[in-house]
């Protein structure tokens, strides 16, 4: 896909390598047509290459981290809540508590007769829970706190139960409506072919923003034996909330000396909905030299 001697430029689906010319050793019997709309081809049937990326190694997916909870756990200062639900949460009972929208708040409602005190300012709510006192003796109370929040035009419902633990804060939020929002703003307007080119650079330079999301490939495309001189193996898939479309990287290794070609991996072995194909390099000259292989297919699943 890189220009400057690193590829051709990225293989738009479609596009077929002359009979008699392959490159690779294809078992003819198992390769198959890619058929892809017409409108997803460049005039020449090829997109233009985005501008070449620095060289940087195959990345590893992260572990996998859960990023959002329902109820936080005591003394875990990050939590998200989502509205139109009840949930019970941990805060402290002596310290001050911390509850935060990413948009001014717009009400707080609660019982008045409950010990504690409620401070909403700009986007923050800020809990107190006050402490029992008998004559000289003071005592954490413990009852459970009813709370409701209102802001960005959703209602939060939480169930806070105080606790001898240090402070906590509770984030608020709807992570798919969110993430939804933030992929249509940057990338709603944009066309197809440059679509598929961001989010090559984006996958190919390891520079993915947080509303996208890695994950190991668990189907049978996982290992691809398609080639009998060729080894690919699927190291991530990149995907994000409305966006159509969805990324996997492969590192393909060589069994024998190979000079790649895009076209070589338009195969419904790999995808049924190929868009594009990035190889780098092209050339590998040895059993053992390794290419990353960057297929963008259509995703009807938006990463869920």
């Amino acid at each position: 896909m890189m220009a400057d001697g690193v590829g051709n430029g990225p293989a738009i689906a479609g596009e077929q390598k002359a009979a008699g010319t392959g490159r690779l050793d294809i078992d003819a019997a198992a390769s198959k047509e890619v058929n892809v709309p017409e409108g997803l081809r460049a005039p020449n049937g090829r997109a233009p290459a985005p501008p070449p990326p620095p060289a940087i190694a195959t990345v590893l997916p992260p572990a996998s981290v859960p990023e959002f909870v329902s109820a936080p756990v005591p003394g875990v200062v990050s939590a998200y809540i989502e509205p139109e639900r009840t949930v019970t949460a941990t805060i402290s009972a002596r310290d001050v508590n911390r509850i935060h929208c990413g948009v001014p708040v717009d009400d707080v409602f609660y019982s008045k007769e409950k010990p504690v005190s409620i401070s909403p300012v700009g986007s923050d709510v800020f809990v107190k829970v006050q402490k029992k006192v008998t004559g000289l003796r003071e005592e954490f109370v413990t009852m459970p706190i009813d709370l409701h929040i209102v802001c960005g035009g959703e209602v939060y419902t939480m169930i806070l139960m105080p606790q001898e633990i240090d402070a906590v804060t509770l984030r608020l939020g709807n992570p798919v409506k969110s993430k939804a929002a933030a992929i249509a703003k940057e990338w709603g307007s944009l066309p197809i072919e440059e679509k598929v080119q961001k989010l090559t650079r984006m996958v190919y330079r390891d520079e993915l923003p947080p509303t996208f999301q890695r994950s190991e490939l668990v189907d049978e495309r996982r290992y691809i034996r398609f080639w009998r001189n060729l080894r690919l193996r699927a190291v991530q898939r990149v995907t994000a909330q409305g966006l159509g479309l969805a990324a996997i990287e492969y590192e393909v290794v060589a069994l024998e000396p190979v000079t790649l070609d895009e076209r070589d991996f338009l195969n419904t072995e790999i995808s049924k909905s190929i868009v594009s194909v990035t190889v780098d390099p092209l050339a590998l000259p040895e059993p053992g030299r390794k290419a990353r292989l960057i297929i963008i297919e259509r995703s009807m699943t938006d990463g869920r």
